[in-house]
């Protein structure tokens, strides 16, 4: 992400979006470094009759992590109505100050620990700035959702659903002919408009930093984390994964998928080696109930799911059809194979999260 928006790298690979980020940023450290500006901007609110305790403020970023530019972009553009008055007063009152405020010299790559100072006539946002800050807060949206769940999911999200996300993320949100939702502008600073409303743009008609970040961010993933091949207990994990609207398939190539089917075949037969001895269960194979592969299209997560499985849930449903006509008979490893490989999708449904996230653990706790 860092590298999608021209944070980090030998050579700065989006100027343009570092650009943004940094007015955006300046905006907040003159929020820090004058008392007046957050007076005024906390005044504003007060005047929209936002109560004391949900005056919001600015939130400050780090350049060597990524996850708190999206914060910042998105509670600027919140408060523009805010921010705006209070800067231009600034800038009036200090139109002749060469060192307004101090922010970090990234000149020699690492930042310098004296600063760079910055004039009052370069700080604030143009209308194209805040155009361009909008689209890119709505870029960053997912991709900050994603490093949310992975980090902070609670321990639901297993390595095979931050496979499928990040692959989700590559394929569809990165996607350079894809929309781009994007949260409207508040019309007033009141605590009812905060909850914006989304608008949705066409590919064409976003700035020229978003096509390049969607661009960067695609070769990045593909590059660091499905070039190569995944460990044998990642494989198996994308294999057994009941994710609905995602197949292994879909995201590993065909040598990884076979491979990963041979794995978890291995893996079940040693586990049935270590179970008590007795007499083995034989039974028929049963015909189970399949249907269409559940989507987590409209959720939250997984953007893009509706479009990745219909084939795949169509072959999945013909096998399941075909092994219970066949009534072959299976010993209590094979059964236990096919009983999971056609779990129908009411039985995966009630571990479904709201946000779209299935809880893996919790469904294989309570299938056991």
């Amino acid at each position: 992400m860092l590298i999608a928006l021209g944070l980090t790298g030998v050579t700065c690979k989006n100027p343009e979006a570092k650009g943004v980020l940094r007015k955006n940023n300046r905006v907040v450290m003159l929020n820090n470094q004058n008392l007046k500006v957050p007076a005024a901007i906390s005044t504003s609110q007060a005047a929209a009759d936002v109560p004391a305790h949900k005056i919001l403020g600015l939130l400050k970023t780090c350049v060597t992590r990524w996850g708190n530019q999206f914060l910042q972009l998105n509670r600027n553009t919140l408060l523009r109505l805010a921010i705006d008055p209070a800067v231009d007063k600034f800038k009036k009152e200090n139109k002749n100050e060469k060192e307004a405020i101090v922010e970090v010299d990234l000149s020699d790559g690492a930042g310098s620990k004296a600063g760079k100072a910055v004039a009052a006539a370069d700080i604030g946002l143009s209308k194209e700035d805040w155009e361009a800050s909008q689209e890119l807060a709505g870029f960053l949206e997912y991709p900050y959702q994603i490093k949310e769940i992975i980090e902070k999911g609670n321990g639901t999200c297993t390595g095979a659903q931050a496979l499928q996300l990040l692959w989700d993320l590559k394929e569809n949100h990165c996607n350079p002919h894809a929309q781009l939702s994007v949260k409207a502008f508040p019309p007033s600073l009141s605590v009812a408009d905060r909850a914006r409303p989304m608008e949705t743009k066409e590919a064409d008609d976003l700035c020229e930093m978003v096509r390049t970040a969607r661009t960067l961010m695609k070769e990045e993933l593909q590059a660091r984390l499905f070039a190569s091949r995944p460990s044998n207990l990642r494989l198996v994990q994308c294999f057994m994964s009941k994710q609905p609207g995602f197949n292994c398939s879909n995201y590993l190539a065909p040598a990884q998928h076979q491979l990963a089917e041979t794995l978890y075949l291995q893996m079940i037969r040693k586990a049935v080696d270590l179970m008590p001895k007795g007499d083995p269960a034989i039974s028929s194979a049963k015909k189970i109930k399949t249907e269409e592969t559940l989507a987590g299209a409209g959720s939250p997560l997984f953007r893009g799911a509706s479009m990745l499985n219909s084939a795949a849930a169509a072959q999945v449903a013909q096998a399941a059809h075909n092994a219970a006509e066949a009534e072959f008979q299976f010993d209590a490893a094979g059964v236990e194979i096919e009983r999971y490989k056609y779990l129908a999708p009411e039985e995966v449904q009630p571990f479904l999260r709201a946000d779209g996230l299935l809880d893996e653990f919790r469904m294989i706790h309570e299938l056991r």
